[in-house]
Parts: structure tokens; sequence; C-alpha cells
């Protein structure tokens, strides 16, 4: 008998979803908080799941003091490093686990700064490379995971407004070149692009959005954009595949802004109030946007995050075929979101295997043993209300599918598992995966 297709496993969950929400501000009040400031760097260290915030200007005079955020309280670190200075800019390297920091501004002549940090979650060290930036301020730093990169571009220096692009590879400045691009300019803002990939650029006296490759920039023409601005920040939410923007300067802007590879939209939530020059971080631990601070010398601290968010979560254990166990997973940054596609994808499958089946129900189970199938040592976790045979080539496979657009199914449950056929594995040729819990959220 023919399994219903998802369209009915979706409809059979949607009696039982929680109420619609959506990403909101919410203000904080903790024990101890810096002091106010503005034009500070800040960044989320995902290595030790803290907040960092380094330098800043409080009304009077440069800052060097580093603070980190827990999701609970705000902590001084007395440690030495950097000198004090605003305009700077953070970025944190997740693949060699150190922040990496860059020039800035102290109230000098000339002032401008070409000092390169790192920091270790202890302890900033100083780096000394071969090939060195022009110094600079009001210049935007971004980590491209996918090439272990840390983009940097423009600002303002002694010769003007550089619009040239360097990356640092952590041991070395490496300036890049391209044809058009940008243009001069500064304050603008530069983070990672989960949907596309590359760096996103925002703002900086234009309201043009242009994504850095790696090797080339291309502008981008959405169908509705921010106004042009100075001063605002930008920070890609993993979990949500958006990138959510904030600030302005000169002209007043409340709302946050969030760009999903395609548009920018605005969102008419609630609002810390309209500032620039202030400090965002995506806390991938706690999947929300933290801000501190501003031009309008603040000292608050607000996170954005929807009530509601979309999680996948592996349980039970596959059993192997010849080469491992399948392993059934999300895709990166694809989560199941209402009114969104997403993807599962299997790896791990034996090079001759060309078929899966992936088994979908609202229902997990203990695990049931399948030995009485031919399958020794493979469990079932969930009870089955659709199938679907996908195609798998070089040991991998993915599937696609779209949450309807209906609130209703917010917080709803979908299991997940796949079964691959493997000749030989065992005596029904069938190896199996873990199972996935599949939560789906509402942006």
């Amino acid at each position: 008998m023919r399994r219903p297709n998802l369209a009915a496993v979706f409809a059979l969950v949607s009696f039982a979803a929680l109420a619609p929400a959506q990403s909101f501000w919410t203000q904080l009040y903790p024990a101890h908080s810096p002091l106010p400031r503005s034009s500070f760097g800040m960044t989320y260290d995902s290595a030790r799941h803290r907040t960092l915030m380094f330098g800043g200007y409080d009304g009077r005079f440069p800052l060097n003091e580093t603070w980190q955020w827990d999701g609970m309280d705000w902590t001084q670190i007395q440690v030495a490093g950097p000198s004090a200075r605003v305009e700077t800019a953070i970025a944190f390297d997740s693949v060699r686990n150190v922040a990496v920091l860059f020039a800035g501004r102290d109230f000098s002549l000339p002032g401008y700064m070409q000092d390169t940090w790192e920091w270790n979650g202890t302890a900033w060290t100083q780096r000394f490379p071969a090939h060195v930036p022009p110094a600079r301020s009001h210049h935007a730093m971004a980590f491209d995971p996918d090439r272990a990169m840390t983009v940097m571009f423009g600002g303002v220096s002694n010769q003007g407004f550089p619009a040239d692009v360097w990356e640092w590879d952590g041991a070395d400045w490496l300036q890049r070149t391209s044809s058009g691009g940008p243009g001069p300019r500064q304050s603008t803002a530069l983070t990672y692009d989960p949907s596309l990939g590359g760096v996103i650029l925002f703002g900086g006296d234009s309201g043009s959005t242009w994504r850095w490759d790696g090797a080339a920039w291309h502008q981008l023409l959405p169908p509705q954009s921010p106004y042009p601005r100075l001063g605002n920040s930008m920070v890609a939410d993993f979990a949500r595949r958006r990138i959510v923007l904030l600030g302005s300067d000169p002209t007043p802007d409340p709302f946050a802004w969030e760009w999903d590879g395609a548009t920018w939209q605005t969102r008419f939530v609630t609002s810390p109030g309209p500032r620039s020059y202030l400090g965002l971080a995506y806390d991938s631990s706690r999947r929300e946007t933290v801000l501190f601070g501003g031009d309008s010398l603040v000292a608050d601290t607000w996170v954005y995050a929807t009530p509601n968010p979309a999680s996948s979560t592996s349980y039970g254990s596959g059993c192997p075929g010849s080469i491992g166990t399948p392993l059934l997973a999300n895709a990166r940054y694809s989560l199941p979101w209402i009114g969104d596609s997403f993807t599962m994808e299997v790896t791990n499958l034996a090079p001759a295997t060309s078929v899966a089946i992936l088994a979908t129900g609202i229902f997990s189970t203990l695990p049931q043993s399948l030995a009485i199938f031919g399958m020794p040592g493979c469990d079932a976790f969930l009870v089955p209300a659709a199938t679907q045979f996908v195609v798998a080539n070089a040991g991998t496979t993915q599937w696609t599918t779209r949450i309807p657009n209906s609130t209703a199914l917010a917080g709803a449950h979908i299991y997940q598992q796949a079964f691959a056929l493997e000749p030989g594995a065992n005596a029904a040729g069938i190896v199996v995966s873990n199972g996935v819990n599949l939560e789906v959220g509402i942006r």
C-alpha cells in the first residue's frame, strides 16, 4: 500500500500546534554592565560561548576595556591587550577559535592604527604579519567559515576612504583585487551569509547590497532595501538563516531589517529605539542576537529571538553497512521553519548504494528491533506515516521539502529515519540511520 505524502503528515500534526509567535526584542537587566559607550568592537566567541566586546567611546575618551557576556551577566576581564581605541572591528575565527581585532583610532594625530590582535578566551596576543593593511578606522570585518578567512573592507584612513579588500588567514594579511565593487565607504557592515555563502555588505552612505565570494564582488538587487545609512551593525542568525541589521545614522530607524538571501524585510516589532555605532553579536549557543549600547551612549542589553525556534535533534543509533553507519541530519543552516524549505541529508553510505528511503512520522517509538526482517542489530525509531525514495550518489543523498505557510504548525514534531539499500550488508540488504526529531519553528 502506498504511503501518504508529506502534505498529509503536515495536515495530521497541525492540530497540535503551539500559539503563533515571531522574533522580538527583549531588554535584559544584568547585575553588572559596561558603562555607556559606542563605536566598539563586538563578536561572539563560539568556542567559549561568550560575547566579546572591546574598546569604544564613552563620550570623553577611547576605552581599552575587555568585556564578556555569558547570556546572563557582563564581566570585565582584567587583562593587558590592545591600546584604547574607537571605531575598531572584531570578527571571530571559528576555525582557529580566536577573535581577530584590527586597527581603530585614538584621539592623537593622525590617530589611525594598523595593529592586529587575537583573543583566545583568556589573553590578547599581538600578531606581527609580513603584510599589514594600511592604518584605518570605521572599517568592517566578518569571518567566512567556508574559506576560513577573516574578510575586511573599507573604512577611513589618512588617504581618505579605502575600498580595498584584505583577508586574514591566521598568519598573514592578503590583499585581494577585484574589478568593480562597492566603492569607497566608511561605517558599513559586513557579515557571513548563511543562505548564499560568502559575506554580505550593506550601508556606509549607501543603500546597496553586495556579496563577496572570495574572488569578486557581486551587487545584489533585492526588490526592497533599507535606506542608506552609516553606523549600522549586521550579524548572521545561523539557526534562522537570516541576517539581522540594526542601526542608522543620520536618519533614525528603530526597526530591525532581515536579509533572507533574496530581499530585505523590515521587522516592525518591539525595538530598542533608534541608535547607531552599536554592538551586535549572534549567540549561536542560545540562538539569539545580542545588542549593547550605541551612539546615544546607553548601556542597555537586549536580545532578539523567536520563542518558537526550529530544531533538529538526533536520537538512537543506526546499524552499520560496509563503510560504517549511515548518518541522517539536517543540512547546514537548514531547519524546518514554516513557509520555507528545509533539507535533510544522509551521509556515510556505501559507494554502491543508489537508493535510500526516508521514512517520516509524527510519533517516535522506543527502539524496535528489525532482526525479524533480516536486519539484525538494526532498530526502527518511529511509526512511518510517509515514505520517500531518494537517489544516492557517492555515498550521500539529500531530500528537500517545504513546510506549509501555516502558523498552526509551529511547535509540531516530525520524526525521520533513513533506510539505505546495500546488498550484502545483511539478509535484507538494508541498513538504517539514526532517528531525527524535527521541531517546526516560526521566525
